[in-house]
């Protein structure tokens, strides 16, 4: 599959296109064997505004690698630099925006490459805008999502719960997740 052409057609930032097409290919020649812990990414992102075709990894096995945490964070922030407007949430996510009311399991602390200082992130935030402050997705009963301030009267009429509650991560992964330094 030809992955950088996929690219270009939703983007046309070639510059940061090639770095991210070189990092994945250097990846997985690096990581070739590795058995440490691992997190798969999918390469072509599977955003809804982008290449949701390619969600399923058993038919599309091509666009699934396994990263390193380090890894991993680091194919986000070029992401987010190709397509800022969806991929940020993604890298939000990453860097600890996971609700910790919801879910006291959640990964926070995660730490990016220095090379890639908070301004960055800052910055991606604010272009993003200030609606998510407050707020955070839950779920029903029956898996249906809602986007809600955090003291909104539905979530205890509804009994809708955090959409990361129950996510439970060992001691290793949390590590793995959080400890490492660049």
């Amino acid at each position: 599959m030809d992955i950088e052409n996929l690219l270009i057609s939703k983007s046309d930032n070639h510059h940061y296109i090639k770095k991210y097409i070189k990092f994945i290919e250097g990846c997985k020649n690096k990581n070739f064997g590795n058995i440490g812990y691992m997190e798969l990414h999918h390469i072509l992102p599977k955003a809804k505004t982008l290449f949701p075709e390619y969600i399923n990894l058993v038919t599309h096995n091509w666009n699934g690698i396994y990263l390193t945490a380090k890894q991993h964070i680091i194919a986000h922030i070029i992401l987010s630099k190709i397509f800022p407007e969806s991929q940020l949430m993604a890298l939000e996510c990453m860097l600890g925006c996971y609700n910790a009311n919801t879910n006291p399991n959640s990964l926070s602390g995660r730490k990016i490459p220095s090379k890639y200082d908070l301004n960055y992130i800052a910055k991606l935030r604010q272009k993003r805008g200030q609606s998510r402050i407050g707020k955070s997705t839950y779920l029903d009963k029956d898996g249906n999502k809602y986007f809600l301030k955090n003291d909104d009267s539905l979530i205890k009429e509804l009994d809708l719960v955090g959409n990361n509650k129950g996510k439970v991560f060992s001691e290793q992964q949390r590590k793995n997740l959080s400890d490492y330094i660049f």
